[in-house]
């Protein structure tokens, strides 16, 4: 890669992350959603609780 042009390898390196940008960028959102679902859940509170207890959380999936 060192032998060819720079502004080639600067070009190639800004097409990837133009690609990968909205990817991540999406990824992320979706990821948030989910988590932000979590929030409200009785399993959350459940792990919180079990943890702090020290003892195996039982879910409900609720």
């Amino acid at each position: 890669m060192a032998a060819n042009s720079p502004l080639v390898l600067r070009g190639i390196k800004d097409v990837l992350d133009a690609e990968r940008g909205p990817r991540v960028e999406a990824g992320l959102r979706y990821t948030a959603v989910w988590n932000s679902a979590f929030l409200l859940s009785d399993d959350l509170d459940e792990a919180m609780r079990s943890f702090a207890e020290r003892r195996p959380p039982h879910f409900t999936g609720r």
